[in-house]
């Protein structure tokens, strides 16, 4: 598996759940690794994929010269 996800439930702002999707990117050419993460609040999930626009992400960069 070349990259493994793991998924966290998350409760959201009132009665609001949703779960967040995270996977570990390794970028061996530059040596760097991130942690990407994306945020599926119960209204984007529930009406994808029109709700793509919504999708929350994160990104958090471990080690290396990225952006």
């Amino acid at each position: 598996m070349k990259y493994p996800v793991d998924i966290e439930i998350m409760q959201l702002s009132g009665n609001n759940a949703g779960f967040k999707a995270r996977t570990t990117v390794l970028f061996p050419s530059i040596k760097a690794k991130a942690f990407i993460s994306f945020v599926f609040a119960s209204e984007t999930f529930s009406r994808w994929p029109v709700s793509i626009a919504s999708l929350g992400c994160e990104v958090e960069v471990v080690y290396g010269l990225i952006e």
